[in-house]
């Protein structure tokens, strides 16, 4: 009785998710301060999950996914208290995306009125 070996060729189906916290605009800063103090992190400041609990890729993201929500209910206080600069901070990305906004109305507009026809001029 011959026994034949094969190689087999396994596609990697660990999930990684890596959030650098103290880049994470997102999160209020007293929520960034209790993961810096809590949570694991690696020399760059980034918090990494892994899965690796199915064979399926998909479904490791889900877990990865599920882990980070775990991690931000323990860490997020029941009444969020945004902090003066949190607030200066969202409010001045707020402004900005409004004045790029009406930047791009004023050009679609002109460029609209670019294509109409002129009555004086038939």
């Amino acid at each position: 009785m011959w026994i034949r070996v094969f190689r087999l060729t396994i596609a990697n189906s660990k999930a990684e998710l890596r959030i650098n916290i103290k880049e994470a605009l997102f999160l209020p800063i007293s929520v960034r301060k209790l993961l810096l103090e809590k949570e694991k992190l690696n020399s760059n400041g980034e918090l990494i999950i892994f899965s690796e609990v199915s064979r399926s890729q998909e479904e490791n993201k889900k877990n990865a996914l599920l882990k980070l929500y775990k991690i931000m209910q323990d860490v997020f206080p029941k009444e969020i208290i945004v902090d003066e600069e949190q607030e200066r901070i969202v409010m001045k990305m707020e402004q900005t995306y409004k004045r790029k906004v009406l930047i791009e109305k004023k050009f679609h507009s002109e460029k609209k009125q670019g294509r109409q026809k002129h009555k004086g001029l038939d």
